[in-house]
């Protein structure tokens, strides 16, 4: 019983790793759009505009990373 339980919470751990990446692969995104739009800006208050969008696309990346380094360790049942 303990070892299901266990194992379960594997899952949802390994569940979590994904979703984790899967959203940091759309921050990328997000962030190489915002740089591409900084690249082809001609006024500098879109570029100032543009430059904070792509600090917080990073800094929630960061923070994202972050908490998926901090969460519960994913060791195998060891009995």
């Amino acid at each position: 019983m303990l070892k299901d339980i266990w194992e379960m919470r594997q899952e949802e751990v390994s569940q979590n790793e994904r979703a984790v990446k899967a959203q940091v692969e759309r921050l990328n995104k997000s962030k190489d759009a915002v740089v591409e739009r900084i690249i082809n800006a001609s006024d500098a208050r879109l570029v100032d505009a543009y430059e904070k969008k792509l600090t917080e696309l990073s800094l929630e990346e960061e923070e994202l990373i972050q908490k998926n380094e901090q969460g519960p360790n994913s060791e195998p049942f060891i009995r």
